[in-house]
C-alpha cells in the first residue's frame, strides 16, 4: 500500500526508529547523576587521604565505620609521635575510573591512585558516601593492593 510517494512499511519503519530514539533519549535524560556535593566530598577525601597523607583531615570527612578506622589511624600516628606528614611526598594522580553508582542515599565511587615514585603499584580506592542530614560523608572505604 502506498501513501503519497512512500509505502506504509517505510512510514512505520521511520515511526519505529523515531520511537526508539525517543525512548533512548528519555532514558539518558532520566539517568541519575551524583550530586555535585557528594562528588566534592569524595574528591576532598581522596585528596586528604591519598595525596596529602592527612588522616585527620580525611577523618573529618568520614562517618560510621570509615570514621572509626581513620580515628584509630590518627591515634596510632599520634602515639608514635609523628606530628606532620612527610615534606617530600611523591606526586600522586587520582582518576575516577567508574561512573558513580547510586542507590538511595548512598553513592559508590571507584578511583585509581597512581604515584610517580618507582616501585609503587597503582591503588584502586573504593568509597561509599552516605548522606548524613544535608551533607555527604565517606561511610566506608577500601583500597587494593
Amino acid at each position: 500500500m502506498r501513501i503519497g510517494k512512500y509505502s506504509t512499511w517505510m512510514t512505520s519503519n521511520r515511526t519505529c526508529t523515531a520511537l526508539l530514539m525517543g525512548i533512548a533519549l528519555l532514558i539518558a535524560a532520566c539517568a541519575k547523576t551524583a550530586p555535585p556535593e557528594a562528588t566534592a566530598a569524595a574528591e576532598q577525601f581522596i585528596r586528604a587521604y591519598f595525596v596529602e597523607d592527612n588522616m585527620a583531615a580525611a577523618a573529618k570527612l568520614a562517618s560510621g565505620a570509615a570514621k572509626v578506622k581513620l580515628d584509630g589511624l590518627v591515634q596510632q600516628i599520634e602515639a608514635a609521635g609523628v606530628k606532620e606528614p612527610l615534606k617530600e611526598k611523591p606526586h600522586v594522580k587520582t582518576t575516577l575510573i567508574e561512573p558513580p553508582s547510586m542507590s538511595g542515599d548512598t553513592i559508590d565511587y571507584v578511583y585509581r591512585i597512581d604515584s610517580e615514585m618507582a616501585g609503587i603499584q597503582p591503588i584502586t580506592a573504593k568509597l561509599r558516601l552516605t548522606k548524613e542530614g544535608s551533607a555527604w560523608a565517606v561511610s566506608e572505604f577500601s583500597q587494593t593492593p
